[in-house]
């Protein structure tokens, strides 16, 4: 080592080194500039999925609502159908309910067990075909000679927001009883 090197490491020059390794002003500074982006990340996807869980269990709560209000009927006018998808909009208020499509049909079931639509409205949504069997039944939901009031909801959801900005299609389908009477009567308006 040369003198001039040796000078670089003199005691003085060692001690304003020791004084800026002590010195913690700013730190904190640094510390949030580091932890702050992180932050708002977990902040606004935790707002985002927040608002898309509380999406789900509005169109499970407005599916349910409109199958519990078709199955405590005896009969159901078109009246009484405007009324029950009106009722659902107002469940998907939060939601604006304006482009679910919703459907509430009717099925039942011969001796055979064979299930067939009796019925069925929509709205947004095409009514199931009369006499047509429906897919993706669970196994022994109706009973032989036996009816159930399905109703389904699907929406499409939509945020503008930083994680999800694309589309998801959330949807629901219940299955009731009749509460009064064994199969709920249709009764349309002549057109």
């Amino acid at each position: 080592m040369t003198l001039k090197t040796l000078k670089r490491f003199s005691p003085k020059r060692l001690r304003g080194l020791r004084k800026a390794a002590k010195n913690t002003d700013g730190v904190s500074a640094v510390e949030f500039a580091l932890v702050a982006p992180l932050m708002l990340l977990l902040f606004f996807g935790t707002t985002e999925v927040t608002i898309l869980l509380q999406s789900e269990r509005n169109v499970t709560s407005a599916t349910s609502t409109m199958g519990d209000i078709a199955a405590r009927l005896d009969v159901i006018t078109d009246n009484d159908m405007e009324d029950i998808f009106g009722s659902t909009e107002i469940v998907l208020h939060t939601l604006y309910a304006q482009g679910a499509a919703m459907r509430i049909s009717s099925l039942v079931a011969d001796d055979d067990g064979n299930v067939t639509v009796d019925w069925s409205d929509g709205r947004n949504m095409p009514a199931l075909s009369e006499g047509a069997s429906v897919a993706d039944l669970p196994e022994n939901i109706v009973p032989a000679n036996g009816s159930i009031i399905m109703s389904e909801l699907e929406y499409a959801f939509q945020i503008d927001g930083y994680f999800l900005d694309e589309e998801r299609q959330l949807s629901e389908r219940f299955f009731l009883r009749p509460r009064r009477v064994d199969q709920i009567i249709r009764d349309r308006e002549p057109q």
